[in-house]
């Protein structure tokens, strides 16, 4: 069974991610031993002899048990996530200019309890966390500021960084989503060969802009996408990923 895509779009974490594998199960065999009709008296020969001796039966042999298979592994593509909410934001539109989407609250359940019952026995692990050095770039600034109406004073305190994707495998994808926390364990099948990941910025606001379009919302924390994030797959199996995020292309990515 094929396991794996996240959209690397930003809302990846809308869908982040889909519906989650279950065991199929054979059925037992219907070919037990097979009898034949019982005599209901249809066809008697009145030419048969007064007394027979009746020929011995063999006892019923039990169906074989059925097959076990063993549990598929969910991948991308198969884990459900429950249904999302949108919410506008209440306030005067009026003043907003012409083609300029009104705030939307897109509220997304936190994901990350699902996907660790639905990941859980697999066989690897990679925690993923962010490292002390890293920064809100020029542009992240600008993009958080807009959408959420913080300062460039207040981001450092109101917002915390994160990561998103997807982790590609030989043996499929697996969704990276960590929920409110900046710290995530993915769990994998397979040699990791690609990530499709990006910096997020999970922070709280006061009084949204009016003009932001869909602003997701999951943990009690606003999401806003950031930069992609290109790290080398591992040469070996991993069990931690330090990602030193600066808001540009060249994020440092460090093994251990």
């Amino acid at each position: 069974m094929r396991r794996f895509s996240y959209a690397a779009c930003l809302l990846v974490l809308l869908a982040p991610c889909a519906a989650l594998a279950a065991a199929d199960v054979l059925l037992p065999s219907s070919s037990g031993n097979s009898s034949s009709l019982p005599n209901l008296g249809l066809g008697a020969s009145s030419s048969a002899p007064a007394a027979s001796t009746p020929a011995p039966v063999a006892p019923a042999q039990p169906a074989p048990p059925p097959a076990e298979t063993p549990a598929p592994t969910p991948d991308a593509a198969q884990i459900s996530t429950p249904p999302v909410t949108i919410t506008p934001l209440k306030g005067d539109t009026s003043h907003l200019p012409l083609g300029t989407i009104p705030t939307q609250i897109i509220n997304l359940p936190d994901n990350s309890a699902m996907l660790a019952q639905a990941y859980g026995k697999l066989p690897y692990a990679l925690t993923i966390g962010i490292g002390s050095q890293s920064i809100f770039g020029a542009k992240d600034i600008k993009t958080i500021g807009d959408k959420l109406g913080l300062s460039r004073e207040d981001i450092p305190s109101h917002c915390i960084l994160t990561v998103r994707g997807l982790l590609q495998t030989d043996k499929g994808g697996y969704v990276i989503d960590g929920g409110a926390s900046p710290q995530l364990v993915a769990r994998y099948d397979g040699m990791i060969q690609n990530f499709l990941i990006s910096g997020h910025a999970l922070c709280t606001a006061g009084q949204l802009p009016m003009g932001s379009g869909f602003i997701t919302e999951t943990g009690g924390r606003y999401d806003v996408g950031l930069q992609p994030i290109t790290c080398p797959a591992p040469k070996r199996q991993a069990a931690r990923l330090t990602i030193t995020y600066t808001g540009d292309d060249h994020s440092q990515c460090s093994y251990e």
